[in-house]
């Protein structure tokens, strides 16, 4: 009621914030009812004001960590306010430790691993890496003098590093986290299933995008559908603690499937975790509304593989609005999502007909993946998809001058990634020239453009890629080889390989 009001009495947030300053264990009910509240912003503010004015002592640390506890893992209203609490448990418990390590170091690990999962959701992946190695290096040395107490704890940051070293393209070191998290907690669920089966889940789960990553799809799927049967019977037992789980690992088996070419079965799991995560973001739209938008855009893609565009306009759409209202209160954490969901409903809307929407959301997409591309090299392949989404649609329109700008800046970008290679660089060049050249009515792009990921792409893909498009090439141009080969050395393919040879 008292968030309400402060809609139309200013003095309410100043009295919200006394409030829980005189009364600090109110904090705990703030969370809980924050989400549930028409309007929160009140209840946010006041527990930030706390946060940011109240001394640290024995009896604050002690709620801090419960409020920590407290807190959703994934959470838009207080994802700011989560880093903040993060942050100070650690340099509080960095200080205890310091004197007594005995007792605080395993708590300084802890929150160690919870900053860098707090630090992930908002976005901010570089910083989240290093607290995550931190706390993986402190439960190492923990359990090798006692194992028994550690080693569950050193499983738990084993999976928190897996997933923020793949957050920043280190693909080995993720698998190598995952594989041994995986291993670990094998061994806890044989002997206490109750207690490690969640875990064991997640980690198979984790193990799976990381395998995924480096482009092992078969294995990827297997640990997904192992995560997958692990959660469906953990379902049976207590369905409300589950089920987001259970939905995330159909999530994950989605891409996986639809990489390997099984488009009707992606479609029907895509489809399944579509229809529970919006359902459970019904109930709680804090924590699932940017669940619910993964599922849609996973959706897009299947319907996609299976030359369904017209269908596939509607959960494009939905993504892009959910991603548009999740981004408003956490810009820097759904920047990328929201580009990415840009430009895949650019490219829908280029192939069914609409070129204004896909030339002016193309745009967006470029723009918002050059933005993110400034700050790391992570971002280049996916700016430079954005890019050649962009070049085809100009292209749809006859503007095929500046259609080979953005091709060649496609292709720019592309060479610039570190995660790239002067043989994906070959295959980019090529395709862009294709898309530019040979703008199909009714064709989507994006599915031979994720492809081209080289983060995923197996070598021998890669040689079939190259294959068909240097094949499509020559199809569409026999008339005129010179023409053709001036314009792929302009994209910037290596003299030493002739992509038509």
């Amino acid at each position: 009621m008292l968030a309400r009001a402060g809609l139309h009495d200013a003095s309410v947030p100043g009295r919200l914030e006394r409030l829980i300053a005189a009364v600090p264990e109110l904090a705990l009910v703030t969370v809980q009812a924050a989400p549930q509240s028409e309007h929160p912003q009140p209840l946010v503010d006041a527990l930030r004001h706390l946060l940011d004015t109240t001394p640290v002592d024995e009896r604050r640390l002690a709620l801090f960590a419960e409020l920590s506890d407290a807190l959703p893992r994934q959470t838009r209203l207080f994802s700011s306010v989560a880093v903040t609490i993060a942050q100070i448990l650690v340099g509080v418990r960095r200080t205890l430790a310091e004197s007594d390590p005995d007792t605080y170091l395993p708590d300084l690990a802890q929150s160690l691993n919870t900053l860098a999962n707090r630090l992930a959701s908002v976005g901010r992946n570089e910083e989240a890496l290093a607290p995550a190695q931190e706390a993986v290096a402190i439960r190492r040395g923990l359990s090798s003098a006692k194992p028994d107490a550690h080693i569950p704890a050193l499983a738990q940051s084993l999976v928190t590093l897996a997933g923020r070293s793949a957050d920043v393209g280190q693909r080995h070191e993720s698998r190598e986290s995952a594989e041994e998290a995986v291993q670990l907690y094998q061994v806890l669920a044989g002997t206490e299933p109750e207690v490690h089966l969640p875990d064991f889940a997640e980690a198979l789960n984790t193990l799976a995008i990381s395998l995924a990553n480096s482009g092992r799809q078969a294995e990827a799927l297997t640990r997904a559908e192992e995560a997958f049967v692990i959660r469906q019977e953990l379902v049976q037992t207590n369905p409300s603690a589950y089920l987001p789980d259970l939905a995330r690992s159909m999530n994950t088996m989605t891409v996986q499937l639809t990489a390997m070419g099984h488009s009707v079965q992606a479609h029907e799991t895509a489809e399944r975790a579509t229809t529970l995560f919006r359902s459970l973001a019904g109930m709680d739209s804090d924590a699932h509304l940017a669940d619910l938008a993964t599922s849609l855009g996973d959706l897009t893609r299947t319907l996609i593989s299976m030359n369904r565009a017209e269908e596939a306009l509607e959960p494009a759409r939905e993504a892009v609005l959910l991603r548009r209202r999740l981004a408003e209160n956490a810009p820097d954490a759904f920047a990328a999502p929201l580009a990415d969901s840009l430009t895949a409903l650019a490219d829908l809307l280029a192939a069914t007909g609409w070129p204004g929407g896909a030339l002016r959301l193309a745009a967006e997409a470029t723009r918002r993946w050059r933005s993110l591309a400034e700050h790391s090299d992570a971002h280049r392949p996916r700016l430079a998809t954005a890019l050649a989404v962009n070049a085809h649609a100009l292209a749809r329109q006859d503007r095929t001058d500046e259609a080979m700008t953005l091709g060649r800046e496609a292709c720019d970008h592309y060479r610039a990634s570190t995660r790239s290679d002067a043989a994906h660089s070959r295959i980019f060049a090529v395709l862009t020239y294709v898309l530019v050249k040979d703008a199909t009515p009714g064709q989507t792009i994006l599915p031979l453009l994720d492809s081209l990921d080289p983060d995923r792409m197996l070598p021998a893909h890669a040689d079939e890629l190259l294959a068909r498009t240097a094949g499509e090439l020559r199809k569409a141009h026999e008339s005129d080889p010179a023409s053709v080969k001036q314009t792929i050395a302009s994209l910037g393919c290596p003299d030493t390989l002739d992509p038509l040879a």
